[in-house]
């Protein structure tokens, strides 16, 4: 006996291979709003936020012009 995704990824692995990725952001998709709230109420972490240092570099630099 043969599953339907063993005989898709058989006789169509590129088909097979694009199915699996949709399924695989399905599931992210699913997750429980629980899960979701802690990620969107996550404090950013340290040195992750703001600018980039040359940005910053760039800023200065223009404020030095004017």
């Amino acid at each position: 006996m043969i599953t339907i995704g063993e005989y898709v990824s058989w006789k169509q692995p590129e088909v097979a291979q694009l199915l699996w990725r949709w399924v695989e952001r399905m599931k992210v998709l699913t997750l429980p709003f629980w899960y979701w709230k802690k990620i969107m109420e996550e404090p950013p972490r340290p040195g992750r936020a703001g600018l980039l240092l040359w940005e910053v570099e760039r800023i200065e630099a223009q404020a030095g012009n004017v």
